[in-house]
């Protein structure tokens, strides 16, 4: 594997289970606690810094993600019952990047 893929195919590994599991806890009605609040706050955080990192400066999509990934822990640290359209975007936001990442670099090899 490329050294390069590492981190992208590492991201896409660890987003959608942690997603998954808050996707669930919402579905099923049960209360998100503080640490998914973190949770929900870390990962695209994780994304954007890794994005900011490989180009220098901001883009209107990493303000997309990062207020999605705010509203959606404020959401969960205020009602402890998110929408599931929220958490649902702050999943799709997250993975976009490194799958189109990995993508460009698949085709450009």
């Amino acid at each position: 594997m490329k050294k390069y893929l590492l981190f992208p195919i590492g991201s896409v590994v660890l987003t959608i289970p942690i997603y998954s599991r808050l996707l669930y806890k919402a579905n099923s009605g049960l209360e998100l606690s503080q640490s998914d609040v973190w949770t929900s706050l870390l990962v695209p955080l994780f994304v954007i810094g890794w994005m900011n990192s490989k180009k220098k400066g901001y883009s209107a999509y990493n303000l997309f993600l990062l207020t999605s990934a705010i509203c959606t822990a404020l959401e969960i640290h205020l009602s402890a019952y998110p929408s599931i359209f929220l958490l649902t975007t702050t999943m799709i936001g997250t993975l976009i990047l490194p799958v189109q990442y990995i993508w460009t670099t698949k085709k450009q090899e």
